[in-house]
C-alpha cells in the first residue's frame, strides 16, 4: 500500500513503532465495545 496524504489526513501502512499507539486504542473496553477483534491486553498484542 502506498501513503496517501491530503492537508488534513494521512493514510499509510503501519509499522512495528504504531504498536503502542495501536494498543491505545484496540486495549480500550469503551472504543472497542462492538469490535469484531479480542480486546488487546498489551502493547504486544498490537505488534505485527
Amino acid at each position: 500500500m502506498k501513503k496517501i496524504e491530503t492537508e488534513r489526513l494521512i493514510l499509510r501502512p503501519l509499522t512495528q513503532s504504531d504498536a503502542n499507539a495501536v494498543f491505545e486504542w484496540a486495549g480500550d473496553p469503551l472504543v472497542n465495545r462492538y469490535m469484531p477483534y479480542p480486546l488487546h491486553k498489551s502493547p504486544a498484542d498490537a505488534e505485527m
